[in-house]
Order: C-alpha cells, then sequence, then structure tokens
C-alpha cells in the first residue's frame, strides 16, 4: 500500500516496511523501524536521529529517522501498522507482494500465483466505480512498477506525447530554417550561379557544384547539433527532475536505438538541405544565361507575409509565457 505524505513542503510517498523487500531497498545505515513514531527514508531526505515532520491525512507527526535506505527521495517507510492507519484503509491492502526463493522460475511463480487466486474465486479488485474495469492482475519483473508507482504510467504517456509535440515542433521549426537560410544565400548568389550559365556550365553541372558545398555545410552542423543533443537531452531531464515535473518511480530508459535519433535527425537536415539547394537553383539552372544575369526587383510580399508573421508569433509567445493551463499549451503550439 502507499499514501501521500508532505516531507518538508515536497510531496513523497509513505509505505510500510515490509514492502521494501520487494525493491530491494536494503539499509545504508540504522535499522527498520519498530515503533509508531519512526520512519526510515530514501537517500538524501534525512540522517539517523534527524527528526521530521510530516504531513499525513491533513495532519503534521513528528517522526524520527532511524534508518536511511538507497531508494528514492521521496519515499518514506513506517511500521506495518502505522502505515495501514495512516493509509486510512486498515482493512484493504493495494497489492500483496511475493518474494521468491533463489533460483525460482519468475513465470512457473506467476502462474501459481494466478491459478491460486482463480481457485479462491479472486477476480476483481472490489467496489469500483461502473467504469472502472480494473480487475486482480500478477505482475513480475519490470511491470511491478505499475503497482508500486499508480502515477507513474498516466506521466510516461502524457510525458511521452509532450516530447513527441516539442520535438516535432523543433525539428519543423529547424528544417524551415535551414530551408531559407539555403534559398537566401542562394537567392544572394544568383549572379554567380547565372555567370556559370553564361560560360557554359550545364544545369547538371551546376546543380552538382550547388549540392556538393551545400552537403558540406550542412554535414558538419548536422554533426555538431547531434553532438549536442546528448548534453542538451541531460540538462532538460535534470531540468524536470528538479522542477519535479517526473513522478516517483518513472525511470527515463534509454534504449539502444534511441541513441541513433540524433544521427537519423542529422541526416534528414543534410538532405532537406541537399533537396532546398536543387530547389533554390533550379531557376538559376534551367534559365537562359542572358534571363539568369537580370537583376530581379524584391518583393514586396514576402515582407508583408513575414512581417505578419512576426506580429502573430511574438503575440502567441507572449501568450503563452504570461498565460497559464489550456490557454499557454494552445498559445506554445500555435
Amino acid at each position: 500500500m502507499e499514501f501521500p505524505v508532505g516531507l518538508a513542503g515536497r510531496s513523497a510517498t509513505g509505505r510500510p516496511w515490509d514492502a521494501a523487500r520487494l525493491a530491494p531497498y536494503p539499509l545504508r545505515t540504522g535499522r527498520a523501524p519498530q515503533r509508531a513514531d519512526e520512519v526510515v527514508t530514501g537517500g538524501g531526505a534525512g540522517r539517523v536521529g534527524t527528526r521530521l515532520t510530516l504531513r499525513t491525512g491533513g495532519r503534521d507527526a513528528a517522526y524520527t529517522v532511524v534508518g536511511v535506505t538507497g531508494g528514492p527521495r521521496a519515499a518514506v517507510w513506517f511500521t506495518g501498522a502505522e502505515a495501514h492507519r495512516l493509509a486510512g484503509h486498515p482493512d484493504a491492502l493495494d497489492a500483496i507482494g511475493v518474494v521468491a526463493e533463489p533460483g525460482t522460475d519468475t513465470g512457473e511463480l506467476a502462474g501459481r500465483v494466478r491459478k491460486a487466486l482463480d481457485t479462491a474465486g479472486v477476480t476483481d479488485v472490489g467496489h469500483r466505480a461502473a467504469d472502472d474495469p480494473a480487475a486482480v492482475r500478477v505482475l513480475t519483473g519490470h511491470d511491478r512498477g505499475e503497482a508500486e508507482h499508480l502515477d507513474a504510467a498516466p506521466a510516461r504517456g502524457e510525458l511521452l506525447m509532450a516530447l513527441a509535440s516539442v520535438a516535432g515542433t523543433v525539428v519543423l521549426v529547424a528544417l524551415l530554417v535551414v530551408t531559407s537560410t539555403i534559398l537566401q544565400a542562394l537567392r544572394q548568389r544568383s549572379h554567380e550561379l547565372g555567370l556559370l550559365r553564361a560560360v557554359g556550365a550545364t544545369p547538371g553541372q551546376l546543380r552538382g557544384a550547388v549540392g556538393r558545398e551545400v552537403g558540406r555545410v550542412a554535414a558538419w552542423a548536422a554533426l555538431v547539433g547531434a553532438a549536442g543533443a546528448v548534453p542538451a537531452y541531460l540538462g532538460l531531464r535534470a531540468l524536470l527532475d528538479a522542477r519535479g515535473a517526473l513522478p516517483t518511480g518513472l525511470d527515463l530508459t534509454l534504449p539502444a536505438p534511441l541513441w541513433l535519433a540524433p544521427l537519423a535527425t542529422a541526416a534528414v537536415t543534410v538532405l532537406v538541405a541537399r533537396i532546398a539547394a536543387l530547389i533554390g537553383c533550379s531557376g538559376a539552372a534551367t534559365a537562359r544565361p542572358a534571363e539568369a544575369l537580370r537583376e530581379r526587383a524584391p518583393g514586396r510580399a514576402r515582407r508583408a507575409a513575414g512581417l505578419a508573421l512576426l506580429i502573430v508569433g511574438a503575440g502567441s509567445a507572449g501568450t503563452a509565457a504570461l498565460q497559464q493551463g489550456a490557454t499557454a499549451a494552445a498559445a506554445a503550439g500555435a
């Protein structure tokens, strides 16, 4: 079982000390709690002998730290009786942990537990809301975290959606910046491209020369960005941890394929740069040499559109910075 606990102005989770065996969270210093006013804390939350004021059930109570574990900092372990009292439902349990003997096959043990529950007729979790289909489940391995950290699963989905939205927006903006920068650079060098056409360069030679030059610049820039993505990720993760955006028990694992994402993004950047180069020089490559050297008056429509979008973007950014909730989220997306 677990219940909310206020610890030094922060949100923490209270559990009975017997549940620490399931992780396991061995004691680093001190001993297990034996009295109702004794607790064990996670690393960094307190030292042995420290008196802590914990808020449970809307009331403050003083407890003595008698042990420190290697568990999460936002966790407090009480005696079994005290945890049942503070949880508010002493006759019910949130979960039952089964500790296997060394060498026991996990799948076999899970099957035996499932069979025992079915034999005993335990098929539901008691009185639930009408639209809550929750049933008794047997969890093993990493899936045990779903029962221990109830906030982790919903937060994982929300965090992934938020990060995917931000990542998609950042990639889109980056590609637009890359494309517009290349087009602007080629537009400024239109006379050079026209001169090459005038001295006999074929459209294929012109496209090849521009593509190779843009490819070299884009490749170096993309590699620098890919290398900088790693410290940027670590800094963002540290910021989320420091601001309490990640609930207790939510581990952001890094599978091997995920490390290829910066390289994939770098490859997409180079590809987009090459495509933008082909589009940017298409006019000069297909135009007649005499037309390629002709001056073109700057268009006013692009300038007016740019100023209008700048005003709209500044308004959206200001709204996102000054408002809260759904309004800020909508403005940030805009």
